[in-house]
């Protein structure tokens, strides 16, 4: 199993992430403007974390996205959802109905099959950044 170190890093991360969803939904400002400091928190998390806006356009996404893809998260950012994960791939599919119906996951699972190498498990998180409101979403923070 886990570390106590490494179940405290996730703790840490996770209090950090609920913190940084707050943020978003409370901030009355576009999300771009909050690049800054989630450019700092994804360089140093493991999960893959992308941030997408209401039009489901990858505003920013962390290093680790590169475990899941084959393009570099530069060449990610500007994307739609449909284009990173398509809609009949196991992460799209389980991503696109939570989203459409948005609806936040909390480790949801989905297997990716690999060529040559065994399948890999991915847990899925997915949280609806909503403003102060709740009327209007504000985009999603996805995390692998």
């Amino acid at each position: 199993g886990m570390g106590d170190r490494e179940l405290q890093e996730m703790q840490i991360v996770e209090s950090k992430l609920s913190l940084l969803g707050e943020q978003v939904r409370g901030a009355k400002e576009d999300l771009r403007q909050m690049r800054g400091n989630v450019e700092q928190l994804l360089e140093r998390m493991e999960d893959a974390v992308l941030l997408f806006d209401k039009d489901e356009v990858l505003i920013n996404a962390g290093h680790s996205v590169e475990n899941f893809q084959d393009r570099s998260r530069f060449e990610l950012q500007g994307l739609r959802l449909a284009d990173i994960f398509p809609t009949d791939s196991p992460i799209g599919e389980i991503v696109h109905s939570a989203v459409s119906l948005k609806r936040p996951l909390w480790n949801a699972e989905a297997v990716v099959p690999r060529q040559g190498q065994d399948s890999r498990r991915v847990r899925i998180n997915l949280e609806i950044l909503e403003d102060a409101g709740g009327r209007d979403h504000k985009g999603f923070l996805l995390k692998l």
